[in-house]
C-alpha cells in the first residue's frame, strides 16, 4: 500500500493516524517508540522531547540529526526487528514527536546514517547494551521539520547512593550505607579520597568559609560532588577538593579538571561554576589552562580560603 500523505509540520491526533494506518488509535499507547506497519512499509518512530512519562531513552538533537534509541527497556538491545528495520533502512522511518495527550507532530521521514552501542540504564535500572541511530532528514522533496525543542542529552536519574546531604564537618566519609546498592569503581575513588585526612581538611577549611559569608544551600554527594553551594546574587559552584604534592601537581589538575565537568554534566546544571580547590599554590601556567576551561581556582593553603587568578575572584567574591 502506499504511504497515507502526510505534511510535515502538522500534528496529528492519534485518531487520524490510526484511520491513515489502519490500527486502533489505543495502540500508540502500548506500542512503544517503534510502530511497524508493514503493509506500508513503514516504521513509525516517537520521540519524546524530555523524556516519556514511563521511560526516558533520553532521544537528543545534534544540529539537524536526531539520535534516536533502539527499541527495548530492559536487558540488552539487539539490532532484530524494527532497530534492524532502522540500522538497514529497510521501511520508509516516519518520526513523530509527541507534543501533547494523544497528539503527535510529524517530523517527516529520515534515514539513518550511522549507528553506535553504548552502554544505558533500563526501566529496571539495571546497565544494559542499548542502541543509538543518527537519522538524518531532509533527503526528500520536502524539508524537514524543525522540532519544537532541542533538548540536550537528559540525566540519568540519580541513583539513592549519589543523592545530597547537608555536609558535616566533624565527621570523615564513610562507606557505603545503602544495602544492596553497588557503587561504580568511580564513585569508590571518590569515597576514597574522601577517606583521606588533607583532601578531609580542605573541605573543613571551605565550609567554614561558606558558612560564614552567607551561601546557602551547602551540600555534599557523598559518592560525588565533594561541595556545591550558592552565592547570595550568584549561581550555584560545584566545589572539588585536591590535596597537592610536588610530583602530583599535575595528575590532581588534570583528574580535578575532568570531575568537576562530570559533576556539572551528570548531576548540575549549564550554568553552574566550577571551582577547584587546592591545598597549596599550582603553577602559573595551570591556572590559567584551567581558567581557559571555565574553572576557577581556591587555595586553603594558609588554612582560610583564598581565590588564586581572575575567575576565582569572580566566582568566589574575595581576593
Amino acid at each position: 500500500m502506499p504511504l497515507p500523505p502526510l505534511e510535515v509540520s502538522r500534528t496529528y491526533l492519534w485518531d487520524e493516524l490510526a484511520s491513515l494506518f489502519s490500527f486502533k488509535a489505543n495502540y500508540l499507547g502500548v506500542a512503544g517508540g517503534m510502530v511497524s506497519r508493514p503493509e506500508h512499509n513503514a516504521l513509525l518512530l516517537i520521540t519524546h522531547p524530555g523524556g516519556g512519562r514511563s521511560f526516558d531513552y533520553e532521544d537528543y538533537w545534534d544540529g539537524g540529526d536526531l539520535i534516536y534509541t533502539g527499541r527495548g527497556k530492559t536487558g540488552d538491545q539487539s539490532l532484530k526487528g524494527p532497530n534492524g528495520d532502522v540500522v538497514e533502512n529497510r521501511r520508509h522511518l516516519l518520526v513523530f514527536e509527541n507534543v501533547g495527550s494523544r497528539v503527535l507532530r510529524f517530523l517527516g521521514e529520515s534515514v539513518c546514517i550511522k549507528h553506535w552501542t553504548a552502554r544505558g540504564a533500563g526501566a529496571d535500572g539495571a546497565e544494559r547494551l542499548i542502541y543509538r541511530f543518527q537519522l538524518s532528514f531532509g533527503r526528500g522533496e520536502t524539508e524537514p521539520a524543525l522540532p519544537t525543542t532541542v533538548p540536550a542529552p537528559s540525566k540519568p536519574k540519580r541513583p539513592r547512593h549519589l543523592s545530597t546531604r547537608p555536609f558535616d564537618p566533624s565527621q570523615s566519609v564513610g562507606g557505603l550505607t545503602d544495602r544492596g546498592q553497588r557503587a561504580s569503581l568511580e564513585e569508590t575513588l571518590a569515597r576514597k579520597e574522601k577517606a583521606f585526612r588533607g583532601h578531609h581538611q580542605i573541605l573543613v577549611v571551605l565550609h567554614e568559609f561558606l558558612t560564614s559569608g552567607g551561601w546557602e544551600h551547602i551540600e555534599e554527594m557523598p559518592s560525588g560532588v565533594d561541595l556545591w553551594a550558592v552565592r547570595q546574587g550568584g549561581p550555584r559552584v560545584i566545589f572539588e577538593g585536591k590535596t597537592i604534592t610536588v610530583t602530583n601537581e599535575v595528575h590532581q589538575c588534570r583528574s580535578g579538571l575532568a570531575q568537576l565537568l562530570e559533576y556539572q554534566f551528570f548531576y548540575g546544571e549549564p550554568e553552574d561554576e566550577l571551582c577547584l580547590v587546592v591545598d597549596q599554590p599550582i603553577a602559573d601556567a595551570r591556572v590559567r589552562f584551567l581558567e581557559s576551561a571555565g574553572v576557577a581556582i581556591a587555595s586553603t593553603a594558609e588554612g582560610r580560603v583564598r581565590s588564586v587568578g581572575v575567575r576565582g575572584t569572580r566566582v568566589l567574591g574575595i581576593e
